[in-house]
């Protein structure tokens, strides 16, 4: 069966326990002697590793892998900091976006993902975009074209994630943080209405823009369910 890797975890003296996602199941499985250089699947050792996986089950606390051949490697040997950071990023929003028993969703957005970090220029709007859609898929849906209070496309101001979305200056009051700049704004509305991974308009916002939105989605996650998404601190 086909896994996309999210975490290695050293279990044990010699042993590795990775946790996947599959199209149809989230798993956790050992690789016996994993922290061995000389393991014929050290290959895996790198999260977002896609691989084609077979496993023994049985009286076992973890499923252990019998085989597996690479699909392919999120690492080509000449990757930059902007890539190696998204694909720390893409792992841990997987892995925090959704309840385990339902990451099942998020393998074919997340496949679609990782191919565009491969390819886009721009990363920081490419982990963007696959927030906003994990989030969608979570069942979190808002409202970026419009106040949601009272449906005015005028003088949007706030973008409030709790509230559901944007909130126009008429409805402003004490409850809503006004952390968010104009291009920020306009960037929280491209992520979450935008149909592919290519950003057209690079140009347009800054990487200050791009963080912010990104540190305002970390914290509502962490406010929401209790994940912090660790990967996010190196983008600061």
């Amino acid at each position: 069966m086909k896994a996309i890797i999210l975490k290695i975890s050293k279990y044990r003296e010699k042993d590795l326990i990775y946790t996947a996602i599959c199209e149809d199941r989230s798993i956790s499985f050992k690789v016996k002697n994993g922290q061995d250089p000389k393991s014929p699947y050290v290959w895996m050792n790198n999260i977002l590793t896609f691989a084609d996986i077979e496993l023994i089950e049985g009286k076992y606390k973890y499923p252990v892998l019998k085989e597996a051949k690479i699909i392919s490697s999120p690492l080509n040997g000449n990757d930059g900091f902007d890539y190696l950071s998204g694909i720390a990023n893409l792992a841990d929003i997987t892995l925090n976006a959704v309840e385990e028993d339902e990451r099942p969703i998020l393998f074919d957005e997340l496949e679609s993902a990782l191919a565009s970090l491969r390819s886009v220029k721009d990363k920081l709007s490419c982990v963007a975009v696959y927030f906003a859609r994990c989030l969608k898929k979570a069942g979190m849906e808002f409202v970026v074209d419009k106040c949601v209070r009272c449906g005015s496309k005028k003088d949007i101001v706030a973008f409030d994630m709790t509230e559901g979305g944007f909130v126009c200056r008429n409805c402003l009051d004490d409850t809503i943080e006004r952390d968010l700049t104009p291009n920020q704004l306009k960037f929280v509305r491209y992520i979450f209405s935008v149909n592919d991974y290519f950003n057209e308009w690079d140009d347009r916002f800054t990487k200050e823009d791009k963080i912010s939105v990104l540190m305002k989605m970390k914290r509502f996650m962490l406010d929401v369910n209790g994940a912090d998404l660790q990967s996010f601190d190196c983008l600061l």
